[in-house]
């Protein structure tokens, strides 16, 4: 038998060793490719979350940058900051009820209205409409229409102390009970509010004996905002909403996606990144001038006026149109407070609402007894009444209500009995009277 060279294996032991050695080779390059597949694994996810939270926080950040552009506030004085809340008891409390109240469902023909809502100093009915209190309804009742916007419908004033709710107490004290209605819309023009008029007109059982209109900076500014005649507050951005689902996509998904985020409006200022691409932007409204302000104001305001003259005759109401105070006219004696106010909008744009300018004119042109210029209500007053450019406190809202209960009476428009009505220096203020009754 011959042996076999030193060093050299038995061919089957080779064999085995050889698989052995192998298949452990095999089994370790498994294990660090599973382990390498994970740690990519891990490394991806990571990287997928950071990026996640890196865009959500630039997000976050773009919409609240957007807000306090878009907002008519900005940085400037907010309302409930105001000092005419800071003595109440219900200052806080309305102020958290009108946020929870700020909700807008649409509207045939109108376009928007506030959402019902019930709270302690906030109520607003099934039918859309601001609570009046004081209002007294019934088949005998004189019946008064009030319209207008957020400031006819009292924002920044509790129930009790919008323009209605002073109105009917004044007649209440003067001895005449009455129904009066808020058809006021925050945001409202005067034409949005002449088409709820012609709505109602034909929908309510029992007629107005007296409709009100009280309107102004809505009017001039929806001429600035969008360099349109006779369109109402938002109109481009309502306008685009409509019609983007009209035009041919051009984009998938998730581009469309990306696009409406509010980081690609911000990067692409204030157009719609996505109607950019699709070939249809926003124009940039016109510089106003003082002629479009006149012809936004004949065709939105003051033709509006002769329509509500004809719609008077045929269902027997009488009507009275009033325009409305603001910060920048008239010539109050401003408070310190009132000051800033002024002094912060004057740098923007509210100071170019030219329409207040061309009504000047048309109340020196004279000849329109149912329209009446109430700017100047609060010249003599001492006290702060503004709590922005255009909304006052409940005291605001009363020294208007009483201007528009004399000019009325003055006309023979309230049949008022034979009760005299108390001079406001000898009655007690209802704004006082009605916060003093809350807290008890």
């Amino acid at each position: 038998m011959e042996c076999a060279p030193w060093g050299t294996l038995n061919p089957a032991v080779d064999t085995r060793l050889d698989v052995t050695i192998t298949k452990q080779t095999s089994e370790t390059e498994q294990g660090v490719l599973v382990n390498t597949t994970e740690l990519v694994f891990y490394k991806l996810c990571f990287s997928c979350c950071v990026t996640l939270a890196l865009l959500l926080l630039i997000e976050l950040t773009s919409t609240a940058i957007l807000r306090i552009k878009g907002s008519p506030h900005g940085d400037k004085p907010l309302p409930n900051e105001s000092s005419v809340y800071k003595s109440t008891k219900w200052g806080e409390q309305f102020w958290k009820e009108n946020y929870e109240a700020g909700r807008f469902v649409y509207e045939p023909y109108v376009v928007w209205k506030q959402l019902p809502y019930t709270g302690s100093t906030l109520n607003i009915d099934s039918n859309l409409q601001r609570r009046t209190v004081g209002s007294e309804c019934s088949d005998a009742s004189y019946t008064i229409w009030m319209f207008g916007g957020s400031t006819m419908w009292g924002a920044g004033s509790p129930d009790w102390g919008t323009i209605p709710s002073q109105l009917a107490g004044i007649l209440s004290r003067a001895g005449k009970s009455s129904c009066v209605e808020n058809f006021a819309q925050t945001g409202w023009r005067n034409t949005q509010e002449l088409i709820e008029l012609e709505l109602q007109l034909k929908r309510a059982a029992k007629k107005p004996n007296l409709v009100v209109f009280y309107d102004g900076y809505n009017d001039g500014y929806s001429f600035y905002q969008s360099g349109q005649l006779d369109t109402h507050l938002n109109y481009d951005r309502i306008r685009e909403e409509m019609e983007r689902p009209s035009r041919p996509r051009r984009l998938g998904f998730v581009a469309d996606f990306l696009l409406s985020t509010h980081t690609a409006r911000l990067i692409t200022g204030a157009q719609s990144p996505r109607s950019l691409i699709e070939g249809f932007a926003v124009p940039l409204p016109p510089i106003p001038t003082v002629d479009g302000a006149k012809r936004d104001l004949q065709i939105s305001y003051l033709d509006n006026l002769d329509i509500v003259d004809a719609l008077s005759k045929e269902y027997g109401f009488q009507y009275a149109w009033f325009w409305q105070p603001v910060i920048f006219a008239g010539h109050k004696p401003l408070t310190q407070e009132e000051q800033k106010i002024f002094t912060a909008y004057s740098k923007g744009i509210y100071e170019t609402d030219l329409e207040y300018k061309a009504m000047e004119q048309v109340f020196r042109a004279g000849g329109r007894p149912h329209l009446f210029d109430i700017s100047d209500t609060f010249d003599h007053c001492t006290q702060t009444v503004y709590v922005d450019y255009v909304h006052v406190s409940p005291q605001g809202n009363q020294l208007v209500a009483q201007r528009m209960f004399a000019l009325l009476q003055e006309k023979g428009w309230l049949p008022i009995s034979e009760t005299r009505e108390r001079r406001p220096t000898e009655q007690t203020t209802p704004a006082l009277a009605s916060e003093s009754s809350q807290s008890n």
